[in-house]
C-alpha cells in the first residue's frame, strides 16, 4: 500500500505546473525550429552551436539569437509572383 501515491494539487500548484509546462513547450519548440532552420539552410556552425548549447542547458538562448538574428529573411521575400513564373497564381 505504501507504493501507491496519490497527489492532490491545490489550485495555485496547478497554475504553477501549467506555467512550467508552457515554458517547457516554448523552450523545446524554439530549439527545435532553430535546429530545423539551420539544417535546412545548411548553416552547420549554427546547428552545432544550438545543439551543444542545448546539451549544456542554454540552447534556447542561442536558438532565439539565431531565429531573431540579422540573417533572418522576411516571409514575403520567399514569394514568387505569377508574372515571373508565367502562371496566374503564387508559387511558394
Amino acid at each position: 500500500m505504501g507504493s501507491l501515491v496519490v497527489a492532490f494539487l491545490t489550485y495555485s500548484e496547478m497554475v504553477i505546473l501549467v506555467i512550467l509546462f508552457g515554458l517547457f513547450v516554448a523552450v523545446f519548440s524554439v530549439t527545435f525550429f532553430a535546429l530545423q532552420r539551420s539544417a535546412k539552410e545548411k548553416q552547420w556552425k549554427w546547428f552545432a552551436v544550438v545543439l551543444v548549447s542545448w546539451i549544456l542547458g542554454v540552447g534556447w538562448v542561442f536558438s532565439l539569437i539565431y531565429l531573431l538574428g540579422p540573417g533572418r529573411k522576411p516571409r514575403w521575400s520567399m514569394i514568387y509572383w505569377g508574372e515571373q513564373t508565367g502562371g496566374s497564381r503564387d508559387v511558394f
